[in-house]
């Protein structure tokens, strides 16, 4: 559509004389403006069918002439407008160049109510004779129209149809649709933002409609057209992500908002889909970032700036949650499609996060009503995966997920006709959530989630049926159980926040929900945990922004937890069994302010938190300052630097008297500092550089005596423990036209001391870590990707020698000094394809994730011979290949 405001010059006094010119059309073709003969015999009685344009009468040569109407285009008549009755007159701006060609036209007084979009629309069908000047020559002109719509004038409808997106079945706005009838006429409609579109006063006979391009693959429909009857005509479009702007996705955004985390890196949920290695898990993909080691066999949690996993959280909408990997890898425990990012946060974050030395991973949902009703159902080689989410109303969104493994289903009958007493893990999740947003009430959010891992090993059936078909919904009973493992949540959220105006909100969050965890042995023995916990988090704060550049943060972090432990080995002692509960109480208070001096930004906050269980016998306050300094420069990029104490309680049996703990221990603490800087390039590239120290203190050391078993008084726990962890972290992302790519690398040491004062390597450090990143969309929504992972081993003591036990005839092993050795270099190539199949009104996926497809032999866990005199490591994953299916509507 021309709609730019380009001025045209006029020439020898034309421009004087046009401006104020103005001409009126009626909406009804048949009612001819001023410069055409209305008395041509060869007028239509059809008043849907324009007029045919009166010849240009000869012009004097001593008078300026302006552009005259040849053509008369109908007017698609706004349809409410139309329906009520009413009318309007639009005044237009055009531009015509010495060829009566249409350059730009423009609406100069709005009048609303789609009347100016139909009189754009309309005008640019228009045909002009060109103006001449004073000598008779064209010259171009700059003149002021009128377009009249009278509602018992309007043109008659001869085609109306929607315009979709296919698959997703999103309507297109602001699309060009081109009709070519017979003898070649040209027409033009625009769509609306419902994606509706119109054609009216067309000439019988059959018409090709098209539509298409920007990204859109063109589509062409022929459609017949007979008087008083009206062709509806709906269209889907595919969208070819390598020619759409649209498709362009930035894989890690780094937050420049006025955050009080120094180092936010953001992973979305569409940016997870696609990246090789992490088969669309939302915290696996966390893996590729700076700062992050690698865990034995990609299992377990996080390894987060060269601290132990359980010194990180795992946390939605910064709430924590018990666990956040199936049997600890296998996928997230929470649907990715109920999440819109992943904030890693390594260390020196604000003051509402606490409770932990090392890393934040935060799972942020979505707050936006979603625009349609959407669903999908997927397979891969592990689940299967249910999604669906429906629209309730204009302000709410009810969505529902379930997802199960079925490796029992499939391998529980095969392993029973071979006589092998394993059943297969078996694990599910499930998730319902309910957003309500408003303008009056704010943000509601109610989300239930529900995660359970089952894991077991039997004895052969007491009626000596070894064949017998295993039951693999229920657990199994206590006579026939060699092993079992269970563990399972189940909890609620309730989030919703509020405008309070001048700025300031108001958000309150609650999770709340009991978990366990149990381990069966030879169907007598037993481990249990069970624990009611409580999560409660009160805010109020002001963000900074143009109007405001100081903002506050004050908030109320409360929790509390009802745990219950049993170990019951009587079936080996009869006097080995402990029972011991706990109640935990620990509520925090945080302030925190963000100044914003121009180019600088001064973010200081205090936290203070107490600790207490055992009925007031444990006490443990702690206050932890923190700072952040944020300096932006438009030449030089961003520079930042903080300083902070950040706490961990120790675990509740090394603090309980009961348990044999030492009530009077400390937190432990992090002292963190980090500089860093980033900019980004006009060559699409953004570079991150990121150093940090950690200073670890007052970390809780086990008895001294502890490893020996033959020391009946081991000694008591207590806070000599420190060490220390620094590095380096660098990060290089370049998003170019349908490719993007990311280079990391972190090179760190982690370090502790023992008793001796002797410095020595943390068990999980590993001092580089270097992944690669590259992927590309390619035409017919084809995408290829592949990532190289390549970092130190961890840690491992080695054995030095053996002792040969005479009582049980069995090796003992002399270890060496600890941690003393370490596992070769991993090294693997991983390798995507996915491949999208557009239908009208529903979308199907293919996609094959290769990892480790040049077959590296990666040792994990050292292991010994059976007498210790050789190493037998444990290898990694062989060459492994994925599958996975998704239908989505």
């Amino acid at each position: 559509m021309l709609r730019n405001d380009k001025v045209i010059p006029t020439t020898k006094g034309i421009s004087m004389l046009l401006f104020f010119f103005s001409t009126f059309l009626l909406a009804n073709p048949d009612e001819a403006p001023p410069e055409q003969d209305t008395s041509d015999e060869n007028s239509s009685d059809n008043p849907s069918d324009p007029p045919t344009p009166a010849p240009v009468e000869s012009i004097p040569v001593d008078k300026t002439t302006l552009p005259s109407v040849v053509f008369v285009a109908p007017i698609n008549y706004p349809e409410r407008p139309l329906q009520e009755g009413r009318g309007a007159d639009v005044r237009l701006e055009l531009h015509i160049d010495s060829d009566g060609q249409l350059l730009s036209a423009r609406v100069s007084e709005p009048v609303g109510d789609g009347f100016d979009e139909a009189a754009l629309e309309a005008i640019e069908n228009y045909r002009f004779s060109p103006a001449l000047d004073a000598l008779g020559n064209p010259a171009p002109a700059h003149i002021e129209y009128v377009l009249r719509f009278e509602p018992q004038k309007a043109p008659v409808v001869a085609i109306k149809g929607t315009l979709r997106e296919a698959g997703i079945r999103r309507p297109l706005s602001q699309q060009t649709i081109d009709a070519l009838g017979p003898e070649q006429q040209q027409r033009t409609a625009i769509t609306d933002e419902n994606g509706l579109f119109r054609f009216s006063g067309l000439e019988d006979g059959e018409w090709i409609i098209r539509a298409g391009g920007g990204g859109l693959i063109p589509k062409t429909q022929t459609v017949r057209v007979q008087s008083g009857q009206i062709a509806e005509l709906n269209l889907y479009l595919i969208r070819d992500k390598a020619q759409s702007q649209a498709a362009d996705l930035t894989m890690v955004v780094e937050e420049e908002q006025a955050t009080a985390e120094l180092t936010v890196r953001s992973l979305s949920r569409d940016e997870i889909r696609f990246l090789p290695g992490a088969n669309g898990d939302v915290v696996k993909a966390i893996q590729n970032l700076p700062g992050v080691a690698r865990s034995p066999f990609g299992f377990g949690g996080l390894i987060i700036r060269g601290l132990a996993p359980d010194n990180s959280s795992y946390q939605i909408d910064g709430m924590q949650i018990p666990i956040i990997f199936h049997f600890g890898g296998l996928t997230t425990v929470i649907n990715s499609d109920s999440i819109s990012e992943v904030a890693y946060l390594p260390g020196n974050y604000g003051v509402r996060y606490g409770r932990q030395l090392g890393g934040v991973v935060d799972m942020r949902t979505k707050e936006l009503v979603p625009e349609r009703d959407r669903g999908y159902l997927s397979a891969d080689l592990f689940h299967s995966t249910l999604f669906i989410e429906k629209k309730v109303g204009s302000e709410g969104a009810f969505s529902i997920s379930g997802r199960r493994s079925y490796a029992d289903v499939i391998l529980n009958p095969v392993l029973q006709d071979f006589n092998i007493n394993v059943r297969a893990p078996r694990y599910y999740d499930f998730q319902v959530r309910y957003l309500h947003k408003s303008p009056q009430y704010g943000t509601f959010d109610a989300f239930l989630m529900v995660s359970d891992d089952r894991f077991s090993i039997l004895g052969a059936p007491e009626d000596g049926t070894e064949n017998a078909e295993p039951d693999t919904t229920s657990p199994p009973s206590t006579d026939d159980t060699v092993l079992s493992y269970v563990t399972a949540f189940q909890k609620i959220r309730f989030n919703w926040k509020k405008d309070l105006g001048n700025g300031w909100k108001n958000q309150l969050s609650l999770l709340t929900g009991p978990q366990n965890l149990t381990f069966e042995l030879l169907g007598e023995n037993e481990l249990s945990y069970r624990a009611l916990s409580t999560q409660l988090r009160q805010e109020v704060f002001r963000e900074v922004s143009s109007e405001t550049p100081v903002g506050w943060r004050f908030g109320l972090d409360f929790y509390t937890s009802k745990e219950d432990f049993t170990l019951d080995f009587s079936s080996f002692d009869p006097e080995f069994i402990q029972e011991y509960d706990f109640l935990v109480l620990s509520p925090a208070l945080y302030a925190e302010n963000t100044a914003q001096f121009q180019s600088l930004q001064l973010i200081t906050g205090l936290r203070g938190e107490l600790f207490t269980m055992d009925a007031g016998d444990v006490l443990i306050p702690t206050f932890e300052p923190r700072v952040a300094l944020r300096w932006l420069s438009e030449d030089l990029g961003t520079f930042r630097a903080g300083a902070g104490i950040f706490a961990q309680f120790p675990a509740l049996d090394q603090l309980s008297e009961s348990s044999g703990g030492t009530p009077d221990l400390a937190a432990e603490k992090s002292i963190q500092y980090t500089v860093g800087w980033n900019k980004t390039l006009p060559s699409n590239v953004r570079l991150d550089v990121t150093a940090f120290y950690s200073d670890l203190k007052d970390l809780v050391r086990n008895p001294p005596s502890s490893d020996d078993p033959f020391d009946s008084d081991p000694g008591e726990y207590d806070n000599t423990g420190y060490g220390r962890v620094y590095g380096l972290e660098t990060q290089v992302q370049y998003r170019g036209e349908n490719t993007i790519g990311l280079l990391s690398a972190t090179f760190s040491r982690s370090t502790r001391f023992n008793r001796r004062d002797e410095e020595r390597l943390f068990r999980y450090d590993q001092p580089y870590i270097i992944n690669a990143i590259l992927s590309r969309q390619f035409p017919k929504n084809v995408r290829l990707g592949a990532r190289l992972r390549y970092g130190a081993g961890n840690p491992y003591t080695p054995v030095v020698n053996r002792v040969y036990n005479l009582s049980n005839h069995r090796f003992r092993p002399v270890y060496g000094e600890r941690d003393s050795g370490r596992l070769p270099a991993f090294l693997s190539l991983d390798v995507r394809y996915d491949k999208e199949f557009v239908f009208n009104r529903w979308t199907f996926n293919v996609y094959i994730d290769i990892q480790n497809i040049t077959n590296a032999t990666n040792v994990e866990v050292m292991q010994w011979s059976y007498d210790y005199t050789a190493e037998e490591p444990i290898q990694g994953l062989p060459l492994f290949p994925i599958i996975g299916l998704k239908g989505e509507y």
